[in-house]
């Protein structure tokens, strides 16, 4: 019990048992699916890369890689959170950890209230619509580059929703992935263009509604011809 204890396993008091640990986001057991979220997103680091020196920029990535700042969750509750910052007294974690997570947020507060005000910034540029989809944005969106090439600055920043997110990682950055949006809308527009223009000429060619077909040449040479008859007596 005591090599479990070391490993991490939480301790049933009755069973004497490894018990399933909780997600500290929404506090229900974990029984598949564990992963380790930041609670302070690691965002913070890698969009103030640009603007700090190397000594600073250390400094702050190793306070938010640590494990001070690491809980386990549900892949899901992690994949709704994102980058979003929840509030740590809201954690379902012990006392101890909580100070820890406390300890550390207070170490990279002005880092941490300065990616919420750009942020907030970029939102208001973009009226609170994701950038590729127009969509409304629901929990501030996702923060990502425009073009993978170039560093993260706020020039190459853009916000998009969850599910452009989600169909961006497999195409891409969201440059390319604007242009494959693109390509594809082009693609769809000329699709239909085609279908409707037989359409069209199948419209013109025939006659209007109510108005009917005048006979044609060959059908008047069809049309069996009546002998004209004789009422006159013969004489």
């Amino acid at each position: 019990m005591d090599r479990k204890k070391k490993m991490g396993a939480v301790i049933h008091p009755k069973t004497e048992q490894p018990a399933a640990p909780i997600c500290a986001i929404c506090g229900k057991p974990i029984t598949a699916n564990c992963t380790v979220d930041h609670v302070i997103p690691q965002a913070i680091y890698k969009w103030h890369e640009s603007y700090l020196d190397k000594a600073e920029f250390s400094a702050l990535r190793r306070r938010l890689t640590s494990a001070r700042n690491t809980v386990r969750t549900h892949r899901r509750c992690n994949e709704r959170k994102e980058e979003s910052i929840v509030g740590i007294d809201g954690l379902h974690v012990s006392r101890r950890k909580r100070a820890k997570l406390r300890e550390t947020y207070r170490a990279v507060e002005p880092y941490v209230q300065a990616f919420l005000e750009k942020k907030e910034q970029l939102a208001a540029q973009q009226q609170s619509r994701c950038f590729l989809c127009r969509a409304e944005l629901r929990d501030g969106g996702v923060l990502r580059r425009i073009d993978d090439q170039l560093d993260r600055t706020w020039d190459n920043a853009c916000l998009i929703c969850h599910r452009c997110n989600a169909r961006r990682v497999k195409s891409g950055d969201v440059k390319t992935y604007q242009a494959q949006r693109r390509a594809a809308a082009a693609k769809a527009a000329a699709k239909a263009a085609a279908a409707a223009r037989p359409a069209a000429q199948t419209a013109a060619k025939s006659p209007a509604a109510g108005v009917p077909n005048p006979p044609s040449a060959a059908s008047r040479r069809r049309r069996p011809r009546h002998r004209r008859r004789n009422h006159t007596k013969n004489p």
